[in-house]
């Protein structure tokens, strides 16, 4: 037998060396990279599952997280249970009936009666909009209410026909030739402006127990009585009062049988200086003519007009007629005291004729 070539021997040892080499180290790398695949397809998971996606969306017609309506938490409530809860707890305690006080009287003012309203359901398309066609946060959507400033006013004028009081106005009476004086009183009513802004806050704030309706003061239009006149015709005398107190005492001549003087409750109504005198459509003043002013006037120089016809307290230029029954039925007065009595007197100065 042939001996095998030697060279051709040793070729084939180290080629099937080098190959042994090359399949042991594909061995052992092989695992090692497929273990580096493993570790980064773990990590990548990782980081992704930890980002939220932007298609997340909370479940049909339930609100996302992070909402609340006027101030109340409704996050993961569906639209009827939102309603149900806000309904309870936001807009039911401000349907209750408010307590009012006007002038030591509590009254209770409904807010369904003064226009009040929530709109809830807007709230709720507002809620529900979040997390959807807005981005999800934290968000508080307000629940808008309103009031009606009209129907305040009017349950507020209601309270005033019932329980304001009317302004007193001043009067004067008289008692045996003397005047008795009733004082004036002010009223007292709901200042409107300011109590329809008040309860509007009370309804919607609810930041006390009970709330104090304002006030304002209604003085009424005669607030005093001045000075007043009486007229003694049998004892020819016409007194002055200031309210209840004597001021002065004068003398004054009267109408004369036929022509009496009046008697009654009058007024001042018409108040001349200087007057010209006009004779009256009666016989006794047939062809006389209108008189100038000046002293020798039958009217002296003032005329101070009551509220019977014809008839007034005037001056005279016959001095010796006062303390007679000498007139046509008005009240002389000399022509001083006429003067002064005019600066004093106004529309509307009671004088009682007794």
């Amino acid at each position: 037998m042939r001996p095998p070539d030697l060279a051709a021997s040793v070729e084939a040892y180290g080629n099937a060396s080098r190959e042994r080499r090359w399949l042991s180290s594909t061995a052992r790398s092989a695992p090692i990279r497929h273990r580096h695949l493993i570790l980064i397809s773990s990590i990548g998971a990782s980081i992704l599952s930890g980002i939220p996606s932007a298609t997340a969306q909370p479940p049909p017609d339930t609100i996302a997280e992070g909402v609340s309506i006027g101030g109340l938490d409704v996050s993961g409530l569906t639209r009827d249970e939102a309603r149900r809860v806000v309904l309870r707890e936001l807009v039911a305690p401000k349907r209750e009936a408010i307590p009012v006080a006007f002038r030591g009287r509590f009254l209770h003012l409904e807010p369904v009666a003064a226009g009040y309203v929530a709109k809830v359901d807007y709230a709720l398309k507002g809620a529900l909009n979040f997390g959807r066609s807005r981005p999800a946060q934290t968000i508080d959507v307000p629940l808008k209410e309103r009031i009606r400033a009209d129907r305040i006013r009017r349950i507020l004028r209601w309270y005033n026909a019932r329980f304001a009081t009317t302004p007193v106005e001043a009067t004067v009476r008289f008692d045996d030739g003397r005047p008795r004086v009733t004082p004036a009183r002010a009223g007292v009513e709901i200042d409107l402006a300011s109590g329809v802004r008040r309860v509007a806050r009370a309804v919607l704030v609810r930041d006390q127990r009970r709330y104090r309706l304002p006030v304002v003061r209604v003085q009424p239009e005669t607030r005093r009585i001045g000075f007043s006149v009486v007229v003694d015709r049998d004892g020819f005398a016409l007194r002055l009062f200031k309210g209840e107190r004597l001021m002065r005492t004068m003398t004054v001549a009267v109408g004369m049988p036929g022509h009496r003087t009046p008697d009654g409750r009058f007024e001042v109504t018409r108040l001349d200086r200087n007057p010209v005198w006009y004779p009256p459509d009666s016989r006794w003043a047939e062809g006389l003519g209108p008189v100038e002013p000046g002293r020798g006037n039958p009217l002296g120089t003032r005329w101070m007009g009551i509220s019977s016809p014809a008839i007034g307290i005037h001056g005279t230029p016959q001095p010796e007629t006062l303390g007679t029954a000498a007139s046509h039925g008005c009240v002389r007065l000399s022509i001083t005291n006429a003067e002064w009595l005019f600066n004093l007197v106004e529309p509307g100065t009671p004088v009682k004729i007794i």
